[in-house]
């Protein structure tokens, strides 16, 4: 796999020639100096191959500049070499933050301050946490297949009342759409190692990922709540209730075809039946179209985990508590393979009359009113 490091420097100076093209002067100078001597050591280390993201030129002061300078580095790594290749890093960066004055020319003398440095992680497989609000007991959302995290921002200000809600976009979904997403069961829990430990919320492929988590990383997963999601999404003989195969391969050949067609269908399945399906459907249309479209490959990624994954023989063996939310119009999920999963692992079933596979668009106080007292129970 490959690890995405990106590197902010705050530059804060006196130049004569503002814009870009003097950050990229300034960095070329501190090419001579910590900053890029320590990339290069990096590189050296394992590997890696730097590129510029560009910079970014704020206007303060007369005659004074802020400039945020961007590193991108793509280093090949292991899953288990992870911890110690982001130390290498903090190591080194670390110590640059605060360090002082440095000069450079650009055509004239320029006194700078670098003040602050910055590192964020993008792994193959990273879940990207896009907002974060509240206080309280962590409670970690994931979303489904073709969506992102932007679906849950109304109902997110409720939950942020009570709990410190994380809505994380998986990988090649919404902001995080530039990770690719694996099909290795193993490489996706051991991205949760990014997300804080807490109780994790999973939304239909986002719930199978989820029990994914609970079972194979359990110290992330204290409590888990299902919404509209299953061990096992499509029909086997020991899973009679779930979806026909042949529904994802429609998709998979839809998608080959129309990518945004593609998720319109499937937004359309989502609302089946409800009572105000067409506002429902808008509803989802508009929040699933402001933020980038999910990159194909995420899609087929995603299709392929859905026909291929079956927790529910392991499912007997979590040792988290439960919650199982289903919608009795859902024709994505069928409300008999839920109860069937939470029976499988003693876990608590709850139906939701009115909703499809989207209730929290119209019943999120419903939804709140049964996993309020659950997470009270178990946080």
């Amino acid at each position: 796999m490959t690890f995405k490091v990106a590197i902010g420097i705050d530059v804060f100076n006196g130049g004569t020639v503002p814009g870009c093209d003097q950050a990229i002067d300034v960095a070329t100078e501190l090419a001579y100096g910590d900053v890029v001597a320590a990339v290069k050591t990096v590189e050296e280390l394992i590997g890696a191959r730097e590129q510029w993201g560009g910079c970014q030129d704020h206007s303060g002061d007369e005659g004074q500049f802020f400039h945020e300078l961007l590193f991108e580095l793509y280093i090949p790594i292991d899953a288990q070499g992870e911890r110690i290749q982001r130390q290498i890093f903090y190591n080194l960066f670390a110590h640059l933050s605060g360090k002082g004055y440095f000069e450079g020319t650009t055509g004239a003398r320029v006194v700078g301050f670098l003040y602050n440095v910055r590192l964020s992680f993008q792994g193959e497989n990273s879940l990207k946490i896009v907002q974060s609000l509240g206080q309280g007991p962590v409670l970690n959302v994931l979303h489904g297949w073709g969506m992102n995290a932007h679906l849950f921002d109304d109902w997110s200000n409720a939950l942020a009342a009570h709990y410190q809600v994380n809505l994380i976009d998986l990988p090649g979904h919404g902001l995080n759409h530039e990770a690719h997403l694996s099909e290795d069961l193993d490489e996706l829990a051991a991205a949760a190692s990014d997300v804080p430990a807490g109780i994790w919320l999973g939304w239909s492929m986002g719930g199978m990922l989820a029990l994914n988590v609970a079972l194979k990383k359990p110290s992330q997963v204290t409590a888990l709540i299902m919404l509209c999601a299953t061990p096992c999404f499509v029909q086997r003989p020991h899973w009679p209730h779930g979806t026909d195969p042949q529904v994802l391969a429609q998709f998979a050949a839809n998608l080959q075809q129309d990518v945004k067609q593609t998720i319109q269908t499937f937004l359309a399945l989502e609302v089946k039946g409800v009572a105000d399906e067409r506002q429902q459907l808008r509803t989802l249309r508009q929040k699933v179209f402001e933020r980038p479209l999910p990159t194909e490959q995420a899609l087929q990624a995603g299709l392929n985990l859905l026909a291929a994954t079956d927790l529910s023989a392991p499912l007997k063996n979590l040792q988290q508590p439960s919650l199982w939310l289903s919608g009795r119009r859902d024709r994505l999920v069928l409300p008999q393979a839920m109860a069937q999963a939470a029976e499988l692992c003693g876990g608590e079933y709850q139906l939701l009359r009115g909703s499809g596979h989207a209730p929290f668009i119209r019943e999120a106080d419903a939804i709140n009113a049964l996993i309020n007292p659950f997470i009270q129970a178990h946080s």
